[in-house]
């Protein structure tokens, strides 16, 4: 897969709290799929 921001190929995913973000290791992006943010927000802060 292709980075959406810089276009270098080849996302890594990273894997967090059961959760795989993908990252682009040229541009340091980080891009998440529908309400994997949330996920990792409620991990810090239950009441959110």
């Amino acid at each position: 897969m292709d980075c959406p921001q810089c276009r270098h190929h080849l996302l890594e995913p990273i894997h967090y709290e059961g959760i795989e973000i993908d990252a682009c290791m040229h541009c340091g992006g980080l891009w998440f799929d529908h309400n994997e943010l949330d996920k990792v927000v409620r991990s810090y802060d239950p009441d959110y």
